[in-house]
């Protein structure tokens, strides 16, 4: 028998059976993740680089601002899926920008974090389009796991994901 022929030998180094194989893609083992980007709003510096820290890892882009102003205007030049706002801040606070991110852009995902919700307050947060609230302070799976929930709900650049018989 000729080395071609001989198929009871296991290959040296395994590489002809990885080679022989169909390779399998990502796309095969695990759903695909599109990469988001997140606008984090939040008037106190060290919580917002600790907001950005938490999700970064999720593997999105994590853009920060510190005031609904600033946040509003990079709204407005567009790319944004979910912005995390704080509530409390001076001059545009979370309810506000909501309302003005809103009328940007319907499909942008917006959630809300604060130390100091009603249950009032939240009903009105909610009627208005938020996607989510959340109480400070939060823990680090929590805020991973809401990213992902309400991410998960959202197609990119914050348009709902088409449903239906296709």
């Amino acid at each position: 028998m000729t080395p071609q022929n001989k198929k009871s030998d296991p290959p040296a180094n395994g590489i002809e059976n990885v080679l022989a194989k169909k390779p399998i893609l990502p796309s095969e083992t695990m759903p695909v993740k599109r990469p988001f980007t997140l606008l984090c709003v939040d008037d106190d510096p060290p919580l917002l680089r600790m907001e950005k820290r938490m999700i970064e890892p999720l593997g999105h882009n994590v853009e920060t601002v510190a005031s609904g102003a600033e946040a509003l205007e990079r709204v407005r030049k567009g790319g944004i899926s979910l912005v995390l706002s704080d509530f409390q801040m001076p001059g545009m606070n979370g309810a506000k920008l909501l309302e003005a991110v809103k009328k940007v852009d319907p499909g942008i995902a917006v959630i809300i974090i604060s130390s100091t919700m009603t249950t009032e307050l939240t009903r009105s947060l909610m009627n208005n389009g938020a996607s989510l609230i959340l109480e400070k302070p939060i823990a680090q799976e929590d805020l991973r796991e809401a990213v992902t929930n309400v991410l998960a709900t959202i197609g990119p650049i914050g348009q709902k994901p088409e449903t239906g018989n296709e």
